[in-house]
């Protein structure tokens, strides 16, 4: 089997540092994610981030003389392939993403140091121990499919019908992702705005929520 271009999975580490640092201002931040949040968008329903497309250990390859945070930094980021390219090509995003990740110091924290390490390949799952609550940011991540919630009246009586099919997808401890089925009750306010049955209420939407390393919460939501 032919080795996949490292720029096939350039986006996805640029995900997983940007939502980390909680989507800073840049134009290849908000690249990725709008990359996070098309992938949500029906259809299909894909993990919004897929961990198992940054292999760092591609990253490691690039510019060796490089610390692995620069390396890291440098092919999460840089619009132009990333085998064997010439230092002087690469562009210099100078993008709040890397100062987010570094401490008074001006050293990059222990977190990014482990993101810049062999992180994953294409098994589903992360392979060095991301159990740390470092990586919670990782697990926070939750998708609600709401393929069907309606909640009306019916009949003489009025009768409340309420009927749904959800799933949600989330994060295990390594990075791989799941879907189980949910009734409408753990499915927040800005995905369904309202379980009442009167006035009737019909929904169908995708929203996806994340908690970025510093505990600031966020979402999305597609309605269809």
């Amino acid at each position: 089997m032919s080795p996949v271009p490292a720029s096939a999975y350039q986006v996805d580490c640029a995900i997983l540092l940007c939502l980390a640092g909680g989507w800073p201002a840049s134009a290849p931040c908000a690249h990725a994610k709008a990359v996070f949040i098309r992938r949500i968008t029906p259809w299909p329903i894909e993990p919004p981030l897929q961990i198992w497309r940054c292999p760092m250990r591609a990253a490691m390859d690039t510019f060796p003389g490089e610390a692995p945070g620069e390396r890291l930094y440098h092919f999460a980021f840089a619009d132009e392939p990333h085998q064997s390219l010439p230092r002087q090509s690469v562009p210099d995003y100078t993008i709040p993403v890397v100062l987010n990740w570094r401490g008074e110091s001006g050293e990059y924290s222990q977190t990014f140091r482990q993101l810049a390490q062999s992180i994953s390949t294409e098994n589903g799952t992360a392979d060095i121990d991301i159990s740390d609550p470092a990586f919670d940011f990782v697990r926070s991540i939750k998708v609600w499919n709401v393929m069907h919630y309606s909640h009306y009246g019916r009949g003489r009586d009025d009768e409340c019908i309420e009927q749904s099919n959800i799933t949600v997808g989330t994060y295990g401890v390594q990075g791989d992702f799941y879907w189980t089925s949910t009734g409408p009750g753990p499915v927040p306010s800005w995905v369904i705005p309202s379980k009442s049955c009167h006035p009737g209420i019909t929904v169908r939407a995708v929203g996806v929520e994340w908690t970025d390393n510093e505990g600031n919460h966020g979402y999305e939501v597609v309605n269809y």
